[in-house]
């Protein structure tokens, strides 16, 4: 992450990647491996993104449009074998340096600590409250994404009660109706920005870039971790947002045929547990796809080496990781909870 204001960070990127949603077209443009990259703040260069070579040697550059990111790493690995122990091998390669920087902003970020989450965790029935001051806190190192917005951003929280870092609530506002009223705000619009695919699978529009979409970025920011675009990946949810298995229930998802992939493309159904995280199991097993060795009711592999192959009808088992399928079930099984708690699934 980046944090403070006099660094910047050089890093060795081994393969495609994204930094924050903006810079999705990075996968594309022919990354090299064992190249360093230099990241920047975009405040500091009022500029977007460098593929060539660069001063200081760098193979490029990328600048990032707030002090505070995430940088995640995305491989493509098509099997459990020889392609995991490639990626692996790339991975302990990789670092992140942080070297002076030429210009410092006026603000100084402040460090992402517990002791920065202290009082909104410890918050209680006081959450309206601590929410305000740990904006006040970051809202100065995460500019608006659409530099357009950013004299109506900054005028909407002077009006709220934040200015220099501080938060000092206005004498005439109700904090609790207030956080209520967006919490129900944020709900609501869950459901009207589905976009129905059909078979009663929804997905949200817009996906991965937010821009001025206050409503859609809160949103996910609670409950999945950095979509990326819809150029990349469809995600796609069943009307029914969660579900519950028994020790004596299971589900089947039944596919009328094989699903078409381009050369690198693929689809997979992923189980989350209630806290949006994958689901633990024994067997760690946490999706299945193209990339697994589901087979047709008849054993053959649905996705072989073979050109062309077989394309027919099969089912995918989702069931307690308790209660084993029978052995030809195992390619297809998707384990689920053993203790009767929420999941949900996701098709990508």
């Amino acid at each position: 992450m980046i944090r403070e204001c006099n660094r910047e960070f050089r890093g060795t990127l081994l393969t495609s990647f994204q930094i924050w949603q903006q810079l999705r077209q990075c996968g594309k443009c022919g990354w090299q491996l064992l190249r360093e990259y230099l990241l920047r703040r975009e405040e500091d260069c009022d500029r977007k993104m460098k593929h060539h070579a660069t001063e200081g040697g760098y193979q490029g550059q990328i600048f990032s449009p707030t002090t505070y990111g995430t940088l995640l790493v995305r491989d493509l690995v098509k099997n459990n074998g020889s392609d995991l122990t490639f990626v692996q091998n790339l991975v302990k390669q990789a670092k992140l340096t942080k070297i002076p920087r030429n210009k410092t902003a006026e603000h100084e970020a402040i460090p992402l600590t517990n002791a920065t989450f202290t009082d909104y965790y410890d918050a209680g029935p006081n959450v309206p409250l601590a929410v305000m001051d740990l904006l006040a806190k970051l809202a100065a190192a995460n500019p608006a994404f659409d530099k357009s917005d950013t004299a109506h951003v900054n005028y909407e929280l002077r009006v709220a009660g934040i200015r220099q870092a501080t938060y000092n609530p206005p004498a005439d506002i109700n904090l609790s109706l207030a956080y209520s009223e967006a919490v129900a705000s944020i709900e609501s619009y869950a459901v009207s920005s589905l976009q129905s695919l059909g078979n009663g699978w929804a997905r949200n529009v817009p996906q991965g870039i937010y821009g001025s979409n206050y409503a859609e970025r809160a949103l996910i920011a609670d409950i999945v971790y950095l979509q990326l675009t819809a150029d990349q990946v469809i995600y796609s949810k069943q009307s029914a947002p969660v579900f519950i298995l028994q020790s004596n229930e299971s589900y089947l998802y039944a596919f009328s045929g094989k699903p078409p992939i381009a050369t690198e493309g693929f689809w997979s159904l992923t189980l989350y547990n209630s806290q949006g995280y994958l689901s633990a199991n024994p067997v760690d097993k946490y999706s299945v796809g193209d990339r697994s060795n589901i087979t047709y009711p008849d054993g053959e592999l649905v996705y072989s080496n073979v050109t062309g192959g077989a394309n027919g009808s099969f089912e995918v088992l989702v069931q307690p990781y308790n209660v084993p399928p029978p052995v030809n079930w195992t390619s297809n099984w998707l384990p689920a909870p053993a203790n009767g708690s929420e999941f949900s699934i996701t098709c990508e």
